[in-house]
């Protein structure tokens, strides 16, 4: 306290909870978001918790942003085209895997086999009017 800083209250805690979930919409890196939280913290001179509690924060605000999404896609795209992307993401792959776990899978290095497979997953998406969602 004597440099200022003060142990953090329920409506900084809200607060804190109310930017996170806006960097949500920038990151949903867990790591960039604790060093998010801790700067914010720092320059509202408020007593940074332990990991775990602002571990525990950031757990809250992505399941909160995700349940907004879902709510959003849910509202806003046409329910033939929603019933579409639903079948499709269950859909396997030749390797096994469904087209969901293809699509969040990241490019194992700079080949020119995982330039084609990141240009295979773009065009999947196109194709299925992810862009325009109507």
């Amino acid at each position: 306290e004597t440099l200022g800083f003060h142990w953090l209250a329920e409506p900084q805690r809200r607060a804190l909870m109310r930017v996170l979930r806006e960097e949500l919409g920038r990151t949903s890196d867990r790591a960039r978001l604790l060093q998010f939280a801790r700067c914010w913290l720092y320059e509202h001179q408020l007593i940074v918790p332990r990991e775990r509690e602002l571990r525990t924060m950031i757990a809250k605000a992505i399941r909160t942003h995700e349940r907004q999404l879902a709510r959003t896609i849910v509202e806003t795209v046409d329910p033939p085209l929603l019933a579409r992307w639903r079948s499709t993401i269950t859909e396997p792959r030749e390797s096994g895997t469904t087209v969901q776990s293809w699509l969040w899978a990241a490019p194992a290095k700079h080949s020119s086999r995982q330039i084609e497979e990141v240009l295979e997953r773009v065009e999947l998406l196109r194709q299925l009017g992810v862009s325009s969602g109507t």
